[in-house]
């Protein structure tokens, strides 16, 4: 399912937070999306507003983003760490 719908939004431009459009990825894979009572769900819809609300703070936006917070204080964390040294990575988080 990732996959489709990975490609649904980068090759083909299509809305992937559209649920009728998830629904018809995940159906074309014979999978059926949880209904509406589980997807709209209060503490997820906190959760994804807290986070576009980290992002906004941050002045970052795009996939991956990495965000430390620290005494209060948002440190954007270069994506990169992620592709180049795991121990850079941790040593970074673990500060």
């Amino acid at each position: 399912l990732l996959a489709a719908i990975q490609a649904a939004r980068w090759v083909e431009g299509r809305d992937i937070a559209d649920r009728a459009v998830l629904g018809a990825l995940a159906a074309g894979l014979g999978l059926v999306l949880p209904d509406d009572e589980v997807a709209d769900d209060a503490a997820l819809r906190q959760w994804v507003d807290e986070a576009a609300m980290l992002l906004t703070r941050s002045g970052t936006g795009g996939v991956p983003t990495l965000l430390r917070q620290q005494d209060g204080r948002l440190q954007v964390v270069p994506s990169a760490y992620l592709y180049q040294s795991r121990a850079r990575l941790a040593d970074l988080l673990a500060a």
